[in-house]
């Protein structure tokens, strides 16, 4: 059966690095002494290396590349609320739009982050069919500016309702056409 490959701790890691940072033994004297590979090792001294600050705090390089990414994000973000014309207080209309013109050069997920839109709502917004009792109520909308357009009589909803009736077989109810 073959050996499982060692396992070691934070602690070993760190003392390692150390010793390879204060030139106590050189690199290859350590990887036989230990048995670990120069891989290892160089990986090691990678990810705990420290960096000491300006202001005196020390960073090993996983951190840096943290604080490197963070500061990416940032950036991008500050970006997009350039280039999005839309604040932070506009309509969902103006943020969608904003969303959707700038879907080429960024992440949409960043992007409806940023201008704080849900995503299921963008692409509800631009990438969904209406329903329906929304297309039967523009067809409706329609016959109803046809209706005001060709007559001069009272527009009572009653007229309306027996209009449809009668012209296109459309039924309707009296609320409905009250809400248009």
């Amino acid at each position: 059966m073959a050996d499982k490959a060692a396992r070691y701790d934070e602690e070993f890691k760190k003392s390692l690095v150390a010793f390879t940072q204060q030139r106590y033994k050189v690199q290859s004297a350590l990887c036989k002494e230990y048995g670990i590979s120069q891989s290892t090792l160089a990986k090691w001294i990678k990810q705990y290396s420290t960096v000491k600050t300006e202001d005196g705090e020390i960073l090993t390089a996983k951190q840096i590349k943290v604080l490197q990414k963070r500061n990416a994000l940032l950036e991008e973000e500050n970006v997009i609320l350039k280039k999005a014309i839309a604040h932070l207080h506009a309509t969902l209309s103006e943020r969608l739009a904003a969303v959707y013109k700038l879907r080429l050069q960024h992440n949409i997920r960043i992007l409806c982050r940023v201008l704080q839109v849900n995503r299921s709502t963008y692409y509800k917004h631009f990438f969904s069919s209406p329903a329906p009792r929304n297309k039967e109520n523009q067809v409706i909308r329609s016959y109803y500016c046809t209706f005001t357009l060709t007559t001069t009589k009272d527009l009572a909803p009653i007229r309306l309702l027996t209009y449809c009736k009668r012209d296109y077989g459309i039924h309707i109810s009296v609320d409905r056409v009250y809400r248009y």
